[in-house]
């Protein structure tokens, strides 16, 4: 009898667990959401990297949370990548696609990109929910934080030529710098998770490594001409 319970316990445990997750995850959202408004509303490009920064070690330790939850929850109920369509709108939205990249990378998505005009590209993104969402809710205030601090800029600059050529160049800097912080947020989340974790427990890396095989895998039906 205690061995045919098991298995009830154990998906009682992991549906509670998920059920769990889905609040703190509301909450994480909404939290996220006021730091980067901050970030979009102050003037002082320092006080916009400290939100910045904030936002992201509150997001990188949430999706890790929720990616361990995942990997507890029984395969048939685990859940799987979606898609979502992003407009990326021009002036310059090939530079702005490499950042939604950088973000995506960031957040365990992909970005693949479906059509161009003059207008701006359509892109795929691809990822499990809440990382899919985090992406676009990242992406849409830096895009906003960017064009602050490049308008602000920018005054220095004499011809339409070079006002342009100094954007693109602005865009290519901003995307680095956010890189460096989301990556550095995502690693110490890993680090803080490993001190942490029992032996038993599987390490950030093995987790996040399963899940990226499943967004690749998603990509790859999607797109199955795709080149790496």
């Amino acid at each position: 009898m205690a061995e045919a319970c098991a298995p009830a316990a154990a998906a009682a445990a992991a549906a509670s667990a998920a059920a769990k997750a889905r609040r703190t995850g509301a909450a994480i959202i909404e939290r996220t959401r006021a730091l980067l408004a901050k970030a979009e509303e102050t003037t002082f490009p320092d006080e916009a990297t400290t939100y910045l920064s904030k936002a992201a070690a509150l997001i990188s330790k949430w999706e890790l949370d929720e990616a361990l939850v995942w990997a507890d929850t029984p395969e048939s109920e685990r859940s799987t990548p979606i898609t979502r369509t992003v407009e990326v709108t021009a002036p310059y939205a090939n530079r702005k696609t490499v950042l939604l990249g950088v973000v995506a990378q960031a957040n365990g998505c992909r970005v693949i990109r479906m059509q161009t005009s003059s207008e701006g590209h359509r892109v795929a993104l691809i990822g499990f929910g809440h990382d899919v969402e985090v992406t676009e809710l990242l992406f849409s205030s830096l895009l906003v934080q960017m064009t602050r601090a490049m308008l602000a800029d920018e005054s220095r600059q004499r011809t339409p030529t070079a006002t342009a050529q100094w954007r693109r160049s602005f865009i290519v800097a901003f995307s680095n710098r956010v890189d460096e912080r989301l990556q550095s947020a995502r690693r110490a989340a890993g680090v803080e998770h490993d001190r942490a974790a029992g032996p038993s427990q599987p390490s950030a890396a093995l987790v996040l490594i399963d899940r990226s095989k499943r967004v690749d895998e998603e990509t790859r039906r999607q797109f199955p001409r795709l080149r790496s």
